[in-house]
């Protein structure tokens, strides 16, 4: 049952419906990968906040649903409430919720369990008969049984003839007979149970993981909880309806600077690695909740720190089809090496006749300014009024998109057209509160 005020009224509405799905989604606000619950009640505007009731107890919040489909909607479990409160209460802040610190991919194609060792060098996986192994592991294990059993009785025979020194005589002619008959029986080599886990692509710099893990790591366990080849583990709650979930289940019910046991498989050898979870912030950040806006403007250049709702606003809610490859490739797979690390780009020219034949030219990544590699938005600003106090250069060279673009402003000019720039579009300060 879903409690709340939807549209459509100004009464308290109830809409009832069952518990369609457990799982990993990424969170509508947050754009982070958290435990829900889908359900088939209808979850409209207005119902976001409301308790998601289940025999007189309150099992999660509603807060999602998707506007293309037909009854689908999400609520945040009470875990992932309780969780929250608990972590405020430890810390005395949100420290959100921690993630290992790496990428990985699945490993279910049989070349590449292979590559990594996880199976047998002869494994087949066009040989249906392997796959039926380790059914025939206690069949094979009788007979080695009585191979090692024909063996202690050879080597008691020999024993005796040894000692007694029968020689040519039908204990002897008995002996080499066994002998010869274990020869041919040759003991048929056990097959290794083939491994499953996940592969470690990459290990982001800030983390625990950079230190302690490596590319082509296959972690097979968390915490002693085996890991399929395709990232899910089983769940804890069978009673629930569900058979497997992704192994994030692990570490979203821990905090920020807890510890986990990975079990590893590096170059063919079993290891084990205690790591410190945490979060990690993206290099381009996917909200700005409780964070400034960050500008700088100089002859006319307007400077910003690149984020998604940067992007959302130059190309609207489709803008990962929109912009250009180099934002959305930084998006997705950009990551800090520093913490103070950011994407500085050139957002747009505000026109001057000082800066002209610039005046159409707009989102590029900033590179280096006079062959200074620039980090983050205070380095900018820094570099520049280096520049200009100590009278290093007459001009100011800007580097865009790996040295693709040069853009040169005369630094005397470029300082006399501020005052025409600020005054024409209305603007009160060439950079914004927090770079003051």
């Amino acid at each position: 049952v879903v409690v709340g005020y939807p549209m459509g009224g100004d009464a308290i509405c109830v809409t009832k419906g069952v518990v369609s799905r457990l799982g990993f989604i990424t969170y509508s606000h947050a754009l982070s990968n958290q435990f829900a619950i889908q359900i088939d009640a209808a979850i409209n505007a207005g119902n976001s906040g409301g308790p998601t009731i289940m025999r007189n107890k309150v099992i999660g919040v509603a807060f999602s649903g998707y506007n293309d489909a037909q009854n689908i909607g999400y609520c945040i479990p009470i875990r992932v409430v309780l969780h929250f409160l608990h972590d405020v209460e430890m810390h005395g802040r949100y420290t959100r919720f921690p993630q290992l610190g790496i990428r990985w991919q699945r490993v279910e194609n049989a070349s590449l369990k292979k590559y990594l060792k996880m199976v047998d060098d002869d494994f087949n996986p066009n040989n249906s008969s392997d796959d039926d192994e380790d059914d025939d592991d206690e069949e094979d294990d009788g007979k080695d049984d009585a191979n090692e059993d024909m063996s202690a009785a050879v080597q008691m025979l020999a024993s005796l003839i040894d000692v007694f020194g029968t020689e040519n005589s039908s204990s002897d002619r008995s002996y080499s007979n066994c002998k010869a008959i274990n020869k041919k029986k040759k003991k048929k080599k056990k097959k290794r149970k083939a491994m499953e886990g996940i592969l470690v692509n990459v290990t982001y710099p800030l983390t625990d993981m950079h230190d302690k893990l490596k590319p082509n790591d296959a972690i097979l366990s968390i915490d002693g909880v085996d890991v399929g080849e395709d990232g899910t583990i089983p769940y804890p709650f069978p009673s629930d309806g569900v058979s497997r979930i992704s192994f994030c289940y692990i570490t979203s019910n821990k905090y920020c600077g807890d510890t986990v046991n990975l079990k590893v498989l590096r170059d063919g050898e079993i290891i084990q690695v205690n790591t410190k979870i945490d979060f990690f912030d993206n290099l381009v950040p996917p909200h700005l909740y409780e964070k400034d806006v960050s500008y700088y403007i100089f002859g006319g250049f307007v400077f910003l720190s690149l984020s998604r709702p940067y992007l959302q606003a130059e190309y609207g809610s489709k803008w990962s089809s929109k912009c250009a490859v180099r934002f959305k490739d930084l998006y997705f797979n950009g990551f800090k090496k520093k913490e103070t690390d950011e994407v500085v780009i050139l957002s747009r020219v505000l026109a001057c006749n000082m800066n002209a034949g610039y005046h159409k030219i707009r989102n590029l990544v900033l590179e280096k300014i006079n062959d200074v590699e620039i980090e983050n938005m205070r380095q900018l600003i820094a570099v520049i009024e280096d520049i200009i106090q100590h009278k290093r250069s007459r001009f100011i060279n800007f580097l865009f998109e790996k040295n693709s673009y040069s853009l040169v402003l005369e630094i005397e000019h470029a300082i006399e057209a501020m005052a025409q720039i600020m005054e024409q579009h209305k603007i009160k300060s060439d950079r914004s509160p927090n770079l003051l």
